[in-house]
This record gives structure tokens, sequence and C-alpha cells, in this order.
């Protein structure tokens, strides 16, 4: 599920939050963010 979703959306969600995930936008730089996006990526491997 999580590897259909586009790098915009990942990182929407990783950013805002949905449901009982919390915020990283304010906690963790953009870059970071980013970082997270890519290695998700990797995770299908």
């Amino acid at each position: 599920r999580v590897q259909a979703q586009q790098d915009g959306e990942l990182f929407w969600k990783i950013t805002n939050g949905r449901g009982p995930m919390i915020k990283w936008g304010p906690i963790i730089k953009e870059s970071d963010r980013w970082d997270l996006v890519n290695y998700i990526r990797t995770l299908k491997k």
C-alpha cells in the first residue's frame, strides 16, 4: 500500500500526520523528511 503512493503523498503524510500519526513537519527538517521518503522506497527491494 505504501509503495503505491507517490513521493509527494508520503512526504505530506510525514509532514502533516494522518490519523494517529503525529506531525513531523515541525520536528524533522525538510531534507530529512525527503530522506525518509527515499528510505521507504528502498524497503520494497
